[in-house]
This record gives structure tokens, C-alpha cells and sequence, in this order.
């Protein structure tokens, strides 16, 4: 059971709707992530449109992202995250071995990945577990990526990083049927 009590939409405050509006129309809903999020209406949103952003709008490839998101998620042991994108995950191609892989906090087999995306999974471990990334991973993320993808897969793995911590923090519960945005 959540830390927090999960905000019912119905019973929201009129800023807390507003935010779950907001939150909801780029995501296909409001899972229990953004209801126990919704105590701190301002943050929810902005919180939510950085992911919007990371998620729908980035430069960087659809594969690399949930591939990212998932060594993150393996990283800091968060099913939440993991559940949610899983899916996802699927529909851009990743193999049960890569995946399981990922879930675990490890590297995917050689050659499971395209060269760059298992240079970004390297990059997403390093940072988050020692805080910084050698010098020629970042020359080779960035020669592939550019300066803007760059720094769109840093802020990837740290709002990821972010998000995974509030939710072992709080103790979100998974959410029964997980909404399904594009992507």
C-alpha cells in the first residue's frame, strides 16, 4: 500500500483536476504514479510535462528511449516502471532476453542491441550508479546522438531516476490496467 493516499480523480481538488488533465491527455490516463503525485498539484504537472516532453516530443529514437528507461528502471529495482514499459518495449522490438536482462540491472548479451543503444544502456549505467560516464562514452553518445540527444538521454536517465526513486520512496502500487499511450 502507497505511503500516500492515491488521489480519486472524482474527489480532486480543482487544481488537482487540473493537473490530472494535464498529466492525462499526453498519457491516455492517470495511473497511480500521477495519483499519488497529485498531493503536490505543481509538481505533478511539471513533473508531467517533462516527461511528455522526454517521452513524445525528444529527438531521440523510440527503440533507445524505453530501452533507456528500462536499464533505469532495472537500475533502481522499480516494477512500476517496468510494467508500464514492458509493452512498450515490445512494440519496438526488444527480445525477452534483453528485457530480462534490463530488469535485472545488467547489460544485454553482445549484439542484442544496435551499437548505439547499447552505448546509451552503458551511459544510463554508468550515471546511475556511479554518477558520471567515462569520456569516450559521452564523445560516442554524442557523435551519434549530436549535443541535443546528448542531453535529452542525460535528462532521460535522471527523470527516469527521479521517478523510479519517488516510486520505491512512496510505495506505489502497480496499477491494475496500466494506460497505454502511443509511443
Amino acid at each position: 500500500m502507497a505511503r500516500v493516499s492515491l488521489v480519486v480523480p472524482e474527489a480532486a481538488t480543482a487544481a488537482q483536476q487540473a493537473a490530472f488533465a494535464e498529466v492525462g491527455a499526453s498519457r491516455g490516463g492517470v495511473g497511480n504514479l500521477w495519483r499519488a503525485l497529485a498531493h503536490s498539484p505543481e509538481f505533478m504537472r511539471r513533473a508531467g510535462a517533462t516527461g511528455a516532453y522526454l517521452r513524445f516530443e525528444s529527438i531521440l529514437p523510440a527503440a533507445l528511449r524505453e530501452t533507456v528507461i528500462l536499464a533505469v528502471a532495472g537500475r533502481w529495482d522499480c516494477p512500476y516502471e517496468q510494467a508500464h514499459h514492458h509493452p512498450l518495449a515490445a512494440r519496438h522490438g526488444l527480445d525477452d532476453a534483453t528485457v530480462a536482462a534490463l530488469d535485472a540491472g545488467q547489460a544485454p548479451a553482445p549484439g542484442a542491441l544496435p551499437p548505439l543503444t547499447a552505448a546509451a544502456v552503458r551511459y544510463a549505467q554508468a550515471l546511475t550508479r556511479d554518477g558520471r560516464a567515462d569520456a569516450a562514452l559521452g564523445e560516442e553518445l554524442r557523435a551519434g546522438l549530436g549535443e541535443q540527444g546528448l542531453v535529452e538521454l542525460t535528462g532521460l536517465v535522471a527523470y527516469y531516476s527521479m521517478l523510479a526513486l519517488i516510486l520505491n520512496g512512496l510505495e506505489v502500487d502497480l496499477d491494475a490496467d496500466p494506460p497505454l499511450p502511443p509511443g
